[in-house]
């Protein structure tokens, strides 16, 4: 709608799910996965990626689309 692209760096998955429309997990400097927080959750690229996103879930609530 605005055709506007901006960068958000975040350690919080949910804050970064709630906000955005795309999450970049990065490690030691390199992407380790790109895609929505479902991506991540449901096709993990790394055991990283899958402990993150686990750590994440198990310590909050995800938003609820509308």
């Amino acid at each position: 709608e605005l055709q506007m692209t901006t960068l958000l760096v975040t350690h919080d998955l949910l804050e970064a799910d709630a906000l955005a429309d795309e999450i970049v997990v990065m490690r030691n400097g390199r992407i380790e996965q790109r895609g929505t927080l479902d991506t991540l959750e449901a096709e993990p690229a790394t055991p990283y990626v899958a402990s993150l996103v686990a750590r994440a879930l198990a310590g909050g609530r995800r938003r609820q689309d509308a």
